[in-house]
Order: structure tokens, then C-alpha cells, then sequence
């Protein structure tokens, strides 16, 4: 029996490529570059055109390289608390207050909502699933859950879920099980009640069967996150839509989804069947 239905949030629910670029390679000199602008980072030390930009690439880097970890580890680094490691790592500890450092996260990702997309169908997917009595989760790799949030409100897709859960929250990523099992613990479900809804093999598919769930896997258009019996990429190269170093060809090996769906009007009718 099938009683509820968790969703990956960015190419499963929305489209919204300034805010993928931001999140994954570019917060970090860009949140430096807006507090120098703001005179909050700096202040009074004049910066020649090179030295700020050798500060910005320092600053990617250095985001890039927390990032990595969490893929490691599956423990997040907030997109706020990463910005103020930077700064430490750069030798700058306590130099900006944290509010300062929240304000420009929150800026930069808000801006971003104005080229948000939903993906064709989602509307009348999420009513259809809410008609059968399902109860609804997103659980989201996003280090500014705040964009999450702040995204389903402007889109009208709140109101659809029970539980959103991102990993910039709660400290845990996908596909470790946690993000998981602390989204079914709120729904009142159990893992053998529900099914996870997602667009990528490495975090969607293999967390959600670290988690005891059932998985459908999202066909991308794009092409990436292939199961591994179709991925053609070469390990540690960057398809569209992927962080630098993780390609299609860098999956896991020997898990693969329960089932695969070419878009996401094809999930109340998987869901019936299942239900059988």
C-alpha cells in the first residue's frame, strides 16, 4: 500500500538554471563579491581589479571543495555556514557578522526566482496524488533551503506538501538515509508505505533504496544521471546539470530504480498500479 510520495525538488518539480549555477559552483564568490559591493567585507582596503578576482576564483574554489566533502560525508554545509568557512579559511574568522552573510545567501538565491520554472505537469500530478488521499514530501540537496521554500511558495506548490526537507536545513544530503528516514518519521509513514520521485541516480535512486524505499527514477531530458547500464560518461567528467566532478559515468554501479517514468505524468498511474 502505497500512502505517500516523496519528491527531488529541482528537475523533478522546477527549472531554474541561475539558481542550479549558484547553487553548486558559484555562491561562494558571488556572496564574497556582494559583501565587498555592500562595504560589509573589506571595508576601507582598497582592492585592486586583479586582487578581487583572484578573491572570487578563491572563493569557488573553496566552495567547491565543501561541496565535495558533503558528497563524501552526506553532511551538508548550509550555503551561510559555507560562506563564513570560506571566510575563515581565507583568514578573515568573525570578519563579517553572520546576519551580514544570511542577508547576501538570501539575496542572491531570491534573485533567482524571477527565471523559476514549473515542469509540465507537476500542477496536475501533485492535485491528482492529493485526490487519492497521498500524503507529499520534498527532500532536496539544496544548501539554501530557504530557496526551496521560498520557490513552492511563488509557484503556488506549498500548499501540496506536508513535509519539505532539505539537506541545508537539516544538516544531512541525499543519498545518505537520514534526509529520508526524518521526512517519513514527519509524514507517519513507514518506507514500505511510500515511494521517492527523483531525476538522479546517484542521490535519488540509490539514497532513496539506502532508505528502504521504492524509487522511480525521472528520465531527464538532458540526459543525465543515467542509470549505470546506460550512463556513457566518463568518470569524473561534467554533464549538464552536474557539479564539477561528478559525471554520468561516475554512478554507483548495481542499483537501479524500481521503476523509470519518461515524465512526471506518468506517476499516478505507476502509483495505481503499484496499489495494484
Amino acid at each position: 500500500m502505497v500512502r505517500a510520495v516523496l519528491f527531488d525538488f529541482y528537475r523533478t518539480l522546477v527549472l531554474c538554471p541561475q539558481w542550479e549555477d549558484l547553487e553548486i559552483r558559484s555562491i561562494g564568490g558571488r556572496a564574497l563579491a556582494l559583501l565587498i559591493d555592500r562595504g560589509q567585507f573589506l571595508a576601507g582596503r582598497p582592492l585592486a581589479a586583479s586582487e578581487r578576482a583572484a578573491l572570487l576564483v578563491d572563493g569557488d574554489r573553496l566552495y567547491h571543495a565543501i561541496r565535495a566533502e558533503g558528497r563524501d560525508t552526506h553532511l551538508e554545509w548550509s550555503a551561510e555556514a559555507a560562506v563564513q568557512r570560506i571566510l575563515a579559511t581565507m583568514g578573515f574568522p568573525g570578519d563579517v557578522p553572520w546576519r551580514d552573510v544570511a542577508q547576501a545567501v538570501e539575496d542572491l538565491n531570491r534573485a533567482c526566482l524571477k527565471e523559476l520554472t514549473v515542469i509540465p505537469g507537476v500542477r496536475d500530478v501533485l492535485a491528482e496524488l492529493a485526490a487519492m488521499g497521498l500524503k507529499l514530501a520534498v527532500v532536496s540537496n539544496a544548501a539554501c533551503g530557504g530557496f526551496v521554500r521560498w520557490a513552492l511558495d511563488k509557484c503556488e506548490l506549498a500548499p501540496s506538501f506536508q513535509v519539505v526537507a532539505s539537506s541545508g536545513d537539516l544538516g544531512w544530503r541525499k543519498p545518505g538515509p537520514e534526509i529520508f528516514n526524518w521526512t517519513l518519521a514527519r509524514l507517519g509513514v513507514t518506507a514500505a508505505e511510500a515511494v521517492h520521485v527523483g531525476d538522479s541516480q546517484r542521490y535519488d535512486v540509490v539514497g532513496g533504496h539506502a532508505a528502504n524505499l521504492r524509487v522511480a527514477w525521472l528520465e531527464c531530458p538532458e540526459g543525465r544521471d543515467l542509470p549505470p547500464a546506460q550512463a556513457g560518461g566518463v568518470a569524473g567528467g561534467a554533464t549538464a546539470g552536474t557539479e564539477p566532478g561528478v559525471g554520468a559515468g561516475s554512478e554507483p554501479a548495481g542499483c537501479q530504480p524500481d521503476a523509470t517514468l519518461a515524465n512526471i505524468g506518468d506517476l499516478p498511474r505507476l502509483l495505481r498500479v503499484v496499489a495494484g
